[in-house]
């Protein structure tokens, strides 16, 4: 779903400003081995998060 999310947002006007990834690295507490996300930026600058908690490394 997020790699669904992450592709059809620039053709509705939200380009991509982080490409869909696993993340543990940036420094947060939201960030964990499970996190699955992207951000896109809507048509008034806002920055919008499409993210799955429950990935399993690898899978």
């Amino acid at each position: 779903m997020i790699d669904d999310v992450a592709s059809a947002a620039p053709t509705l006007g939200a380009p991509p400003s982080w490409a869909p990834r696993c993340c543990t690295s940036r420094g947060s507490s939201e960030y964990h081995e499970h996190y699955y996300g992207a951000f896109v930026r809507d048509p008034d600058g806002n920055n919008v998060e499409a993210v799955c908690r429950t990935i399993q490394p690898g899978g």
